[in-house]
């Protein structure tokens, strides 16, 4: 069976070790998931720092674009938001049906 899933990288236990050095503060990677562990596709919002202010960056790699379409109900609700972090955005994506996949 195949699922809308998220995985939210600052509350995982991996978090210290992937964010060290990184480029970016907070990572929310979600996607359409199969419960054996493949993935069908998937993309990431990033948190990025430019000043004092947090940015949002969303990243799909073009073998993720086949399910695009499965995320407009996400797309849409972006849209209409300004500087969201990444608990608001995790906090939606539960809103919106999707299991909560971190690895705490």
């Amino acid at each position: 069976m195949v699922l809308r899933g998220f995985y939210h990288l600052s509350e995982s236990k991996h978090a210290e070790a992937n964010l060290k050095n990184s480029d970016y503060v907070d990572e929310v990677n979600f996607g359409m998931f199969d419960e054996d562990g493949s993935v069908e596709g998937e993309m990431s919002l990033y948190w990025i720092r430019f000043g004092n202010k947090l940015s949002a960056k969303l990243e799909v790699f073009d073998d993720a674009f086949k399910v695009l379409n499965q995320f407009t109900d996400v797309i849409q609700a972006l849209g209409n938001m300004r500087d969201i972090q990444p608990k608001e955005f995790t906090k939606l994506l539960k809103e919106l049906g999707f299991a909560d996949l971190t690895n705490r």
